[in-house]
């Protein structure tokens, strides 16, 4: 295990390539053995019926709502961390860290005791129908109780991988998603709990990622010291932790929003229309973890350079990263493209289910490439400080370009329109993303 000196000396002197590749390794290990629990809840719950897979893809936005807050809090303390190890700011390191862990705590528990409290009204605003309503509120209050712990999953993932403890974020990560892979088949199907069992099987295997990458720093593998006396009430601190966690908070927002809009769309289409695109949607995050995760190994390499106004090496890590990742979405691109039918066809055998899914899988599969550049892009912009412009572009692809195609595209072609929105936003968002991380790069000499 490296030091914080040893840390830092490899951020700052190792080759890029290597560097980021060592580092991205268990980032992507640990997106898509994460995506790949999402996709196995997907798998397993679609046997239940059309009505389960639709309540699963409803309450996804309660989910992802959840991970907004985990993210803000970790992706704006991570940022805030790799500058500071890069100039060897331990202590403030250890402050930031602090103050972002039992805020997130506290805002989660907060949301958590809401969708308790307001369960079916809640249900019924983000999309449910009087056929979905009972499954969703079932799984809806489980997954309220875990919120804590699965908002700070995401946190500290993100504060280990910053200062370059990548890998013990994926033990932490993986060792819940196996567990709740073993879990679905049998509490859904075994003890006959159904979709209440999918829900427990989350919940449970995200407490135990929780408790494995909290004793992390409790028995100091990490190089950051979490302790209640390091919390600071510094604006300093929530400034920082704004501007940086603010891309991430909008960015999966703007999500939540987007899958709300789509699900109200969809829902006028009956329950196999919302249960298509619910699958679509956990097929889709699954094809983008490879490419997220290979950006986290970025990420601290380019924040720890920034810090040190290495700008050369902060280039040097945005190209290699880029290149890896749009050859990359290429060849996912090629394999979807050929087999969108069976890929849907893997978590459903429901004709209606296929046939919609896989045309929206295929129309995404076609601008798929383009996505590197929009998800590098917006991270570099993020640990690199310019938390403005990160902001643009979160709210760019989950909101400003895609609610206003949703609306048009369906008003126009109806269902088929729902089916090519999500492209459409994406090319959009890469023109305008690709213009901003331009200019952004000229004025700073990267």
């Amino acid at each position: 295990m490296k030091n914080a000196d040893q840390m830092q000396n490899m951020m700052l002197t190792s080759p890029i390539g290597p560097t980021i590749s060592r580092l991205a390794i268990p980032g992507i290990i640990s997106m898509l053995i994460t995506s790949l629990y999402s996709l196995a809840d997907t798998f397993f719950v679609a046997r239940l019926g059309v009505v389960e897979s639709s309540a699963v893809g409803i309450v996804f936005s309660i989910m992802t709502i959840i991970q907004a807050v985990g993210f803000f809090f970790g992706q704006g303390a991570s940022n805030t961390i790799s500058p500071l190890l890069g100039r060897g700011k331990r202590k403030e390191a250890d402050c930031v860290f602090a103050t972002s862990f039992f805020s997130a705590m506290a805002i989660l528990s907060v949301i958590g005791c809401i969708v308790l409290l307001f369960t079916e009204r809640i249900m019924l605003f983000i999309g449910a129908s009087e056929d979905t309503l009972g499954a969703c509120s079932s799984y809806g209050r489980v997954i309220a109780i875990g919120a804590p712990y699965l908002g700070l999953c995401y946190s500290m993932n993100n504060i280990l991988r910053c200062e370059g403890k990548a890998i013990l974020g994926m033990y932490g990560m993986t060792s819940g998603a196996i567990l709740n892979i073993l879990l679905d088949p049998l509490f859904i199907f075994v003890l006959d709990w159904g979709i209440l069992g999918a829900a427990l099987a989350t919940s449970l295997s995200q407490l135990i990622s929780f408790s494995i990458l909290l004793s992390f720093f409790i028995l100091k593998r990490s190089n950051l010291r979490l302790s209640i006396r390091n919390f600071r009430f510094k604006m300093w601190i929530f400034k920082s932790i704004t501007a940086l966690g603010t891309p991430s908070l909008l960015r999966n927002l703007g999500s939540t929003v987007c899958n709300i809009t789509l699900m109200h769309f969809a829902s006028s289409y009956g329950a196999v229309a919302t249960a298509a695109f619910a699958i679509f949607g956990r097929i889709s995050h699954f094809l983008l973890s490879v490419c997220i995760g290979f950006g986290q190994g970025m990420q601290p390499v380019v924040g720890f350079n920034w810090g040190a106004r290495k700008l050369e090496r902060v280039k040097e890590g945005f190209y290699f990263t880029l290149k890896i990742c749009i050859l990359g979405f290429f060849i996912i691109s090629v394999v979807v493209l050929f087999f969108s039918r069976e890929i849907m066809g893997f978590f459903s055998k429901d004709v209606g289910v296929i046939e919609i899914g896989a045309r929206a899988l295929f129309n995404q599969a076609l601008i798929l490439p383009t996505l590197g550049y929009t998800i590098i892009g917006g991270m570099v912009m993020q640990c690199s400080g310019h938390g403005k412009e990160a902001s643009i572009l979160a709210l760019l692809r989950q909101g400003l370009v895609y609610i206003p195609i949703v609306i048009v595209m369906q008003a126009v072609l109806s269902l088929n329109g729902l089916e090519v929105s999500q492209a459409i936003a994406d090319f959009i968002t890469f023109i305008f993303t690709f213009l901003i991380v331009t200019r952004v790069r000229r004025r700073e000499g990267f």
